[in-house]
């Protein structure tokens, strides 16, 4: 059969096929996309944008969309749209969520205005009944952050400018190993003094480095309150004991509405590392795409994204407002 043959069987007969049906025809699909054109048989070669399983010859190319729409039943809209992008999803059955309810994604989310603006190639459908809980990074996502202050109360105690520090302090290897807890708070500040150049004893960079927590985000108390009341929340934070010792009392109000905080100095991993997420999905036992996640770093989204989680880029608590809306939470 020829390949546009193929292809429209794929779409319009797919869901009465035997599995290893479905594993052939992937196997075939794989095979257009990754050969070498120049082995391939006319009629295989690419032309054009790669796209899964329409990667043959000009004269052989599917119908526009449009039309193949208007010859499928309405039923199977879902079913063309999850076979056309199915490599994009890594699912053995690009049917199997017919029927089902699925939130399906491809890259990070961001919310814009009253929608949620969506990089990848299919709109993902957050609706009620969507998410069995949700993840939320601490950072700037559930506490207000500002750096600047940790600077300003270093340089007091140094008698310096807060400027003369901004350039010394990196996130080194020493600080993503003490966040990881390899590295405990003692040698941590040892190479902090050597790094800034400055005399300060551990109480004075403690107080600094606790000085960095601003307060709630606003409005994100009201907003954690009326999720926990229909789904399980948990935190995902990279952070270390120092402060994880001063937020969880100093924010006891607002973290009691987390069921269990992964912090990254007890779990022994950051994000964006794989581990990280892993670790979360095997613990609560909640299936990834089941887990919506709010993140205000782009490369810990996209990180979670790659893991299947559901992800949503934070910029301010209105994005998780507006999120919750759409999660009928």
């Amino acid at each position: 059969m020829a390949p546009a043959a193929l292809f429209l069987s794929d779409l319009l007969f797919a869901r009465s096929w035997p599995p290893e049906r479905h594993d052939r025809r992937l196997a075939e699909m794989t095979d257009w996309t990754t050969a070498d054109p120049a082995t391939q048989p006319l009629h295989r070669r690419a032309v054009g944008p790669s796209r899964p399983g329409l990667n043959t010859h000009r004269s052989l190319r599917r119908p526009a969309l449009p039309a193949l729409l208007s010859r499928a039943r309405d039923r199977d809209i879902a079913a063309i749209r999850a076979m056309a992008h199915y490599q994009r999803f890594n699912s053995r059955d690009p049917l199997a969520h017919l029927g089902a309810k699925r939130c399906f994604h491809a890259a990070p989310l961001v919310v814009e205005g009253q929608r949620l603006r969506y990089s990848g190639a299919m709109v993902p459908k957050l609706s009620p009944g969507c998410a069995d809980a949700l993840l939320f990074d601490l950072g700037r996502v559930v506490l207000d952050l500002d750096f600047g202050r940790v600077l300003t109360v270093w340089a007091g105690h140094a008698g310096c400018a807060a400027s003369d520090l901004v350039e010394r302090f990196v996130l080194d290897d020493e600080y993503h190993r003490h966040e990881c807890g390899a590295l405990d708070e003692a040698g941590f500040f040892d190479s902090l003094r050597r790094r800034l150049g400055v005399p300060l004893s551990n109480a004075q960079l403690l107080q600094g480095w606790n000085a960095v927590f601003v307060g709630e985000m606003p409005g994100i108390g009201p907003q954690l309150a009326r999720a926990a009341r229909q789904v399980p929340l948990y935190a995902l934070s990279n952070t270390n004991p120092a402060h994880a010792a001063h937020f969880t009392t100093t924010y006891r109000s607002v973290l009691q509405h987390f069921r269990e905080l992964y912090l990254s100095s007890q779990i022994g991993h950051r994000k964006p590392s794989a581990a990280a997420y892993q670790h979360v999905i095997a613990t609560t036992g909640i299936a990834p795409s089941r887990l919506v996640f709010f993140d205000d770093l782009p490369e810990n989204v996209q990180a979670a994204q790659s893991h299947g989680l559901i992800a949503i880029q934070v910029k301010d608590s209105t994005d998780v407002a507006r999120t919750l809306d759409l999660l009928g939470l």
